[in-house]
């Protein structure tokens, strides 16, 4: 959707398939799996932060939540560039 503009575009699954057949089945899934494992590593970190009073909550929210997000979109982005 965002490489062509249109929101019909995120419903193409024949063309999405097609997408994710030229980056390769495998390297995608594995490029997934690695992800979440780093999202969820990213994700406990904060809420241990979050044990600590006033300011954990606070770290989690500003900077750790953040910059998983941001890595995780960004990465999304990358395997999906490779493949059209």
């Amino acid at each position: 959707m965002a490489h062509t503009g249109k929101l019909g575009a995120a419903f193409r699954f024949g063309e999405i398939l097609q997408i994710i057949g030229s980056i390769g089945w495998g390297k995608y899934i594995t490029w997934y799996v690695l992800l979440t494992i780093v999202v969820l590593l990213c994700t406990v970190a904060g809420l241990l932060a979050g044990i600590i009073p006033i300011v954990g909550p606070l770290v989690y929210v500003l900077l750790i939540a953040p910059y998983a997000l941001i890595f995780q979109y960004r990465a999304i982005g990358l395997i999906y560039r490779e493949g059209i």
